[in-house]
């Protein structure tokens, strides 16, 4: 359950940062903005209390974070994707899969 959270909490925050990219100043949008902020703080509460570890909820959320932000910004913003974030995605997906095996 608590990869769920991770990613609901990942989806909100790169919803966040795609309206922001979009032109949605957070002054002007606060009453959009502060919802979904405090959404993702209760989404990352539910994932580090319901999660088997703390190290490995955090991975789950980094690893969600991170593949919803390069597909975010490959199909929505059309920007670049660095070799760099593949790697990385590489890495925590490693990370998540020995986490569980290793139990």
């Amino acid at each position: 359950m608590y990869a769920l959270w991770a990613f609901l909490a990942a989806t909100l925050a790169v919803l966040n940062e795609v309206l922001y990219k979009r032109g949605f100043e957070w002054w002007d949008y606060w009453w959009l903005f502060i919802p979904i902020s405090v959404l993702i703080s209760y989404s990352l509460f539910r994932t580090v209390t319901g999660g088997p570890t703390l190290l490995l909820s955090i991975v789950a959320f980094s690893l969600s974070t991170l593949t919803l932000r390069s597909l975010a910004s490959q199909f929505l913003l059309g920007e670049p994707l660095a070799r760099g974030n593949l790697v990385a995605l590489l890495a925590l997906g490693t990370a998540v899969l020995a986490g569980h095996l290793w139990k």
